[in-house]
């Protein structure tokens, strides 16, 4: 799956074709919008989830896209859509269509000392320094929104297990303090990180979160493809948020895509 910062600007690039009808929507809260295209990903950032073992993300995550669409149609109905919280489920659908999308790719590229993680930070660097931001100067933490922000985001996954409005608020600001301690603002900070994960055993699964100094030598093979491939997805971007919105609310065509989950299976 694409890390923080590319879910963040495939959202903005998204917003530069949207229908008026859907930017609309946009507009009532465009933060929430583009925090939306961190889709559930935010669960995963719950220190209190980790260490139970129980995150909804990965439930989430797990499920086809119809029977997602079809717990949140429980409490979120049409009138719902031009709220704020509306703002927050078309990006949660860009989540899923860029997710879907390229995960299965970002699968294959990986090696035995290039893992999941550090294929998505490596698109991330790309893209932050396509916006000519410095991956060691620009804090990602500053695009996640306050915690009170829970009370537009909870509406939505209120019907899914283990999610209750604490567990929302709580992974608000977890994403958040994991953002600022991944931050790698100086090389005695990075192998201070990368130590530690090295002693607990734990630097392939999680030492991705860490943008390196120094490239991995395979991110420019990854990140042309990726970067082609998320081109791709933008384009069918507009047409795809449309059609949902009609399975949705106007009992619209069930689309082949949704039978997958976020991880393209």
């Amino acid at each position: 799956m694409p890390s923080f910062y590319t879910h963040y600007h495939f959202g903005r690039d998204f917003i530069k074709i949207a229908p008026e009808r859907i930017k609309r929507i946009i507009n009532l809260d465009k933060e929430l919008f583009l925090f939306g295209n961190q889709g559930p990903d935010l669960f995963f950032f719950n220190i209190k989830n980790a260490i139970k073992g129980k995150n909804p993300g990965t439930d989430i995550h797990n499920k086809k896209f119809s029977d997602v669409l079809t717990t949140i149609k429980k409490n979120f109905k049409p009138e719902d859509l031009e709220t704020k919280t509306g703002s927050y489920f078309l990006g949660l659908v860009l989540h899923f269509l860029l997710d879907c999308s390229l995960h299965p790719t970002v699968e294959s590229l990986k090696r035995e000392d290039y893992g999941h993680l550090n294929i998505e930070s490596e698109l991330d660097r790309y893209y932050l320094n396509l916006d000519g931001e410095s991956e060691f100067k620009f804090k990602q933490s500053v695009l996640i929104p306050d915690k009170s922000a829970a009370k537009y985001i909870f509406p939505i996954y209120k019907d899914f297990d283990k999610v209750d409005y604490k567990n929302v608020e709580t992974s608000i600001s977890n994403m958040a303090f994991v953002k600022n301690f991944f931050h790698n603002d100086s090389l005695l900070k990075e192998k201070f990180i990368l130590g530690v994960l090295t002693l607990i055993n734990q630097k392939y699964n999680f030492g991705g979160q860490l943008i390196t100094r120094k490239p991995f030598s395979y991110a420019e093979n990854s990140n042309k493809i990726l970067s082609e491939m998320y081109g791709d997805t933008l384009k069918i971007a507009p047409e795809f948020l449309d059609k949902t919105l009609e399975y949705m609310f106007e009992n619209g065509k069930e689309l082949e895509i949704y039978r997958k989950d976020f991880n393209g299976v």
